[in-house]
């Protein structure tokens, strides 16, 4: 039972305070006057209609305007709308569709400024309860979050809702690597193939299939032994084959070679040029270390055919061209090469980054670890004279 006046005390607080008080039907209610306008919020519960307006008046304290009727969706066009111009086109197509296929349905028709916590939090258990993957749903976040930094930043919202909700949990790639012995096996399978030397290079340099088709000539440094990594090939979604510079920094590097690493470019070198003149006019002289046999970059989609029929016939199963970068850190920390070093070879970012996707590489490594340590520390055990 509310005591008698309790809803007039409300009715009565201090201009800008807001009234919080139950109506005849026994709903409680929130009312709170902004400039010569009020917004009112209905509810079951006080505490759901006083949480409404603490946030909103936190909101008018942070100078947001929160008599703008702005939905969720028309804030979200609008940032993609300007987040276009900094984004790669499938990033891009990729916030889109997360917005438009998943975000929108469920909260597109709240108020920017009414959106809550719960909103999100409740967003995300009924699309992973709808069937929706793991990854996607974790996509989803990530763009949300994004664009509600954006709108703080902007000072359309006070705070980030996103921040305050469990983030939902993104599953850990499987990751296949291939042994020694297997890709000694991989490789003797694709003894005379077109690709051969593009199979090697992927193995011994970790570098992503995009990376390896957008190399040129102009990027290998004979003399130091090394190739550089600046650019890389990408179909555009509803488009074609496209350079593009790498996504990141770390990205853009260099990627030292051996004697036979050089030697098997040398050999491409020789593959091309017969190409070249086989092709005649019909020739694109595009510099490139791994093109088709017209001159021009190679469809990523065809390199992966090729490749799993060449490990059909080296009888490896199922094993995807991106399984040679991870046969290739597999290898280097199985051959004790420091993380920092392959971190810097793959382009990662951060070389935390490498130790948690070859985090089951290290776990193996332990015992080995063990043994050679009380190695190092065994005492010699000297015999008492009798």
């Amino acid at each position: 039972m509310i005591p008698k006046g309790r809803d007039d005390m409300a009715r009565r607080r201090a201009r800008g305070e807001g009234t919080l008080f139950r109506d005849g039907s026994g709903q409680w209610v929130a009312r709170l006057r902004v400039g010569g306008r009020v917004r009112v919020k209905k509810g079951r519960t006080q505490r759901e209609c006083a949480d409404w307006l603490a946030d909103l008046k936190r909101q008018v304290a942070g100078g947001v305007d929160v008599c703008d009727k702005s939905t969720v969706a028309e804030y979200l066009e609008h940032w993609l709308s300007v987040a276009r111009a900094g984004l790669r086109h499938n990033t891009w197509m990729g916030y889109c569709q997360s917005v438009r296929k998943h975000i929108v349905p469920f909260v597109g028709d709240l108020r920017l400024a009414d959106l809550r916590p719960d909103h999100v939090q409740r967003f995300y258990s009924d699309r992973l309860a709808a069937g929706v993957g793991p990854s996607a749903v974790s996509r989803c976040h990530k763009v949300l979050h994004r664009a509600l930094g954006q709108a703080v930043r902007w000072g359309v919202v006070v705070r980030n809702v996103a921040d305050l909700v469990e983030k939902p949990a993104e599953p850990r790639a499987v990751v296949r690597a291939l042994s020694g012995g297997e890709v000694q096996g991989l490789l003797l399978a694709a003894r005379g193939e077109r690709l051969e030397g593009l199979y090697y290079v992927a193995v011994v340099t970790g570098m992503r299939i995009g990376e390896l088709l957008g190399l040129r000539w102009s990027d290998v440094d004979w003399e130091r032994q090394a190739v550089s990594v600046s650019r890389q090939v990408s179909r555009v979604c509803g488009g074609g084959l496209v350079f593009q510079s790498v996504k990141t920094a770390a990205g853009n590097r260099m990627v030292a070679l051996g004697e036979d690493g050089l030697d098997v470019l040398r050999a491409q070198r020789v593959r091309v040029v017969a190409w070249g003149e086989f092709a005649g006019e019909r020739w694109v002289e595009g510099d490139l270390i791994f093109p088709n046999r017209k001159g021009t970059a190679l469809e990523p989609r065809r390199v992966g055919l090729e490749f799993r029929a060449v490990c059909d016939r080296a009888g490896l199963g199922a094993v995807r061209f991106h399984d040679l970068r991870h046969t290739s850190a597999s290898l280097m920390l199985r051959a004790r090469v420091p993380a920092r070093v392959v971190s810097e070879r793959l382009g990662h970012s951060d070389v935390g980054l490498t130790l948690n996707v070859y985090s089951h590489v290290i776990e193996e490594m332990q015992s080995e670890a063990a043994a050679a340590i009380e190695a190092a520390v065994r005492p010699i055990v000297m015999e008492l004279p009798g």
